[in-house]
């Protein structure tokens, strides 16, 4: 996922362990400003990955190596 999340910006990205996303979602769910500000940001991020621009990179991609 490091291709589309940045770090506390539109998401999280977290070491695999139990104590540490605990303590990112409680500070997410605490902090009503931080929760707001990452899904607005997420939600603009996930705008760019539509079924039109998905297949129009496969074909821009498809066509250039043909």
């Amino acid at each position: 996922y490091k291709e589309t999340v940045v770090d506390s910006k539109n998401g999280f990205l977290l070491e695999r362990n139990p104590q540490t996303i605990s303590q990112k979602i409680l500070k997410f769910i605490s902090n009503k400003e931080l929760s707001k500000k990452i899904a607005n940001q997420a939600q603009s991020t996930i705008k760019h990955f539509t079924w039109e621009n998905t297949v129009s990179q496969i074909e821009k991609i498809f066509y250039e190596t043909a």
